[in-house]
């Protein structure tokens, strides 16, 4: 703790102490708010930031006892996965990992959406397969 602090610190308790005298008691506080302003300090009301911070706890607290307890969550849905290819199909049909362009629309498609692929000609829309493809499902 810095000079500065102690005797703020000692004016404060001074400023406060039940048996200072009431025009001293007075000075002291004075004092000590002139100190704290030329050495770019600030004063604070303990007991005021204890009030908050309890406040926040029973907030907290509240919170807390109203949220469901970890089993009561839903577990997240399985990953989609690929559908095996079908007898006949020249492509595959899988669920894409990232958002790219469709080849027969031009639309785009978004990672997670089921695309149909072939290597020869890349991937489209599973909705736009048979066009692109030339099969009908």
């Amino acid at each position: 703790m810095t000079d500065a602090k102690r005797r703020i610190d000692a004016l404060i308790a001074r400023a406060v102490h039940p048996t200072t005298p009431e025009e001293e008691a007075r000075t002291s506080a004075l004092i000590a708010v002139r100190q704290a302003r030329e050495n770019g300090l600030t004063l604070v009301d303990a007991a005021a930031h204890a009030r908050e911070i309890a406040s926040l706890q029973n907030t907290i607290e509240s919170l807390l006892a109203t949220m469901p307890e970890p089993a009561e969550y839903a577990p997240p849905p399985p990953p989609p996965t690929a559908r095996p290819r079908r007898k006949g199909e020249p492509f595959v049909t899988l669920v894409s990992k990232y958002d790219g362009k469709c080849k027969a629309c031009s639309e785009r498609y978004l990672s997670g959406d089921e695309i149909a692929w072939m290597r020869e000609r890349g991937a489209t829309h599973y909705a736009c397969r048979e066009w692109f493809y030339g099969v009908a499902s």
